[in-house]
């Protein structure tokens, strides 16, 4: 069974230490942002999202907790959104740690978080996805997300694929 809890400044120091080059070689990766430019661009984008770390207003860090094991297996990050008219949220980032992956961790969470949020008034969830994270893809679509977008690219690049 699982559970959140609100992140601790240490758990935040220590998430935001890993979660910007993540970002930023994600982004590399899906073929949205060159390489050279691309660190400087996830920092100055999660500053920007969280100006106040923890405190920022409408944001909310939350480990999960698997309480048999004693364990952080994950995290969320989430935003409700007061200017998108109905009750919503974003999930500006999800991470079940590698070594819990494929054990309905993600899953478990998902919809906890799902029925926690039913019972605040949340009308609509809502998350980015990189193409090519097939898993996670996956795991959204089964449990009833579905692609309201799609953002395409093209490298001009010589030898580029993406």
């Amino acid at each position: 069974m699982i559970r959140f809890e609100p992140m601790s400044e240490n758990d935040f120091q220590a998430y935001a230490s890993q979660t910007v080059p993540r970002h930023a070689e994600e982004n590399v990766k899906a073929g949205a942002w060159d390489p050279e430019v691309a660190p400087e661009r996830a920092a100055i984008g999660f500053r920007k999202l969280l100006p106040a770390g923890l405190d920022t207003e409408n944001h909310f860090l939350l480990n999960i907790m698997d309480d048999e094991l004693g364990s952080i297996v994950g995290m969320i990050w989430y935003l409700r959104d007061p200017s998108a008219g109905a009750p919503s949220v974003f999930i500006c980032d999800f991470e079940i740690f590698a070594e819990y992956r494929r054990s309905g961790y993600g899953r478990q969470a998902l919809l906890a978080l799902e029925e926690r949020f039913r019972q605040t008034g949340v009308t609509r969830i809502s998350l980015h996805v990189f193409a090519h994270n097939a898993a996670a893809r996956s795991l959204y679509e089964q449990i009833g997300f579905r692609s309201t977008g799609i953002n395409m690219s093209k490298s001009l690049r010589a030898g580029s694929e993406t």
